[in-house]
């Protein structure tokens, strides 16, 4: 699988869109759970503005890594995916925003969870009600609960 993920990545690199989509879907066959490659698969078609095959591969990516999280709380990589695919909509973004806070704790993966909060903190719109939304998540889920 990491073989696969890493020719995706070098596709993408490349500018080479379709052939990532390509082993990226090959990876999904082996594996149709994999959060990594669900993830990529879902930021690759939102990073090519392609809105129906991203709102169905958001919705798919969103469905399963929620089973997979909900099954397998302890899977970090499928927490950090989860959180990412959550973070691509804004109305499941908060949501996201708070997995990611709670990820930062993990050392395994604080560091990337801190980048990628910081990547979805400038998706907040900058009005006043965002900040608010945040805390009122942020209290949502007292004691730092997973899910």
């Amino acid at each position: 699988m990491d073989a696969l993920l890493q020719q995706a990545a070098f596709w993408r690199s490349q500018g080479n869109a379709a052939q990532s989509e390509h082993v990226l879907r090959r990876a999904l066959t082996v594996e149709p759970r994999n959060a990594d490659a669900l993830a990529a698969l879902v930021q690759l078609q939102a990073d090519g503005g392609n809105l129906e095959a991203t709102d169905a591969g958001w919705q798919l990516a969103r469905d399963r890594l929620a089973q997979q999280v909900g099954s397998n709380p302890e899977d970090l990589r499928g927490q950090f995916a989860y959180a990412q695919v959550l973070t691509l909509r804004e109305a499941t973004r908060l949501d996201g925003i708070a997995r990611f806070e709670r990820l930062m704790q993990k050392p395994a993966i604080a560091a990337e969870a801190k980048a990628a909060y910081r990547q979805a903190l400038l998706w907040l719109p900058e009005a006043p009600g965002a900040a608010r939304g945040l805390v009122r998540a942020r209290t949502r889920r007292p004691g730092g609960a997973s899910g």
